[in-house]
């Protein structure tokens, strides 16, 4: 007698479990189909409904990829972002190429490329209209020009900024200039959009 009652309190506890089961499938059965029957009675409601939560869930994934992006492409340096150097009227066209040739060689810096006097004069020329005015001139008054390609790591505006002020500074240079005014505004459109994104998160 004592053997058989902890047997009959196990088969009440596991028919209790089937029953709460059988209870819990059921009540998922009859929202599944309810749900189900308000679909086909308003498709396009419904419709609707799911796209919005369709694309409420997509649109931070979304937004963060084209983020990740833009990222990629301000690391990128476009030739936008390039600082022009302008060397003074005593500087040869050789010692500009030789400066240029260092400059390669020097960390921050990616590429540097040569515009000489004559190819200055010559795109401005192109460019201006004023060919015929700039003919009647004794001398060319157009310095050369190096440009440079910052190194992907001076992503910063800062950063940049600094190179450029490290390249006015060098024997022979005029000034040097950067475009910082894009690369601001780019980096700022790039912290606002970050913040968009973890606010939609």
């Amino acid at each position: 007698m004592r053997e058989s009652i902890p047997r009959k309190s196990s088969a009440r506890v596991s028919s209790r479990r089937q029953i709460n089961l059988k209870i819990w499938l059921t009540r998922h059965l009859q929202v599944a189909l309810s749900s189900l029957g308000r679909v086909v009675r308003a498709p396009f409601s419904s419709l609707m409904t799911i796209c919005v939560i369709g694309i409420a869930l997509a649109l931070p994934a979304g937004l963060h990829l084209m983020l990740d992006n833009v990222q990629v492409l301000s690391g990128s340096w476009d030739g936008a972002a390039s600082i022009s150097i302008y060397m003074e009227e005593r500087v040869s066209d050789e010692q500009t190429a030789e400066l240029a040739k260092r400059l390669q060689l020097e960390s921050g810096i990616s590429g540097a490329s040569v515009v000489t006097r004559q190819q200055a004069l010559r795109e401005f020329r192109e460019l201006s209209g004023f060919s015929e005015v700039l003919s009647t001139l004794e001398e060319n008054p157009l310095p050369a020009v190096i440009v440079v390609k910052p190194d992907d790591a001076l992503s910063d505006p800062q950063q940049a900024q600094a190179l450029a002020d490290k390249l006015t500074a060098m024997e022979g240079v005029d000034f040097a200039q950067l475009d910082l005014q894009w690369v601001t505004r780019f980096h700022a459109i790039t912290e606002i959009a970050d913040r968009f994104v973890w606010v939609v998160a």
